[in-house]
């Protein structure tokens, strides 16, 4: 029915049961299951930790990726073997 499937994909009940329904369609032959995960750049006033602590702007980028992986895994973990998924994150600047 369908070749390519995507889902944006975040910690909510909704991705997570928008995951769900995503995995039972791409169980069919010849489908693609695409995972989107966005996450929105640190906002400018995260520069000013710099002055108090040196190198925390960086810190704050490293957990947030941190996150993002930890998310990426436990979809990942949803999503059966045989299924082809694709995962993406894209970060602002």
């Amino acid at each position: 029915m369908f070749r390519h499937i995507m889902v944006a994909f975040d910690d909510s009940p909704q991705a997570t049961r928008a995951l769900e329904v995503a995995i039972e369609a791409a169980k069919e032959p010849k489908t693609g299951l695409y995972l989107i995960t966005v996450s929105e750049p640190l906002p400018s006033y995260t520069a000013f930790i710099e002055v108090e602590m040196p190198g925390g702007r960086r810190m704050l980028l490293n957990e947030r990726s941190a996150y993002y992986r930890e998310l990426q895994k436990s979809a990942m973990t949803q999503v059966p073997k045989k299924s082809a998924a694709t995962f993406w994150r894209f970060t602002g600047p």
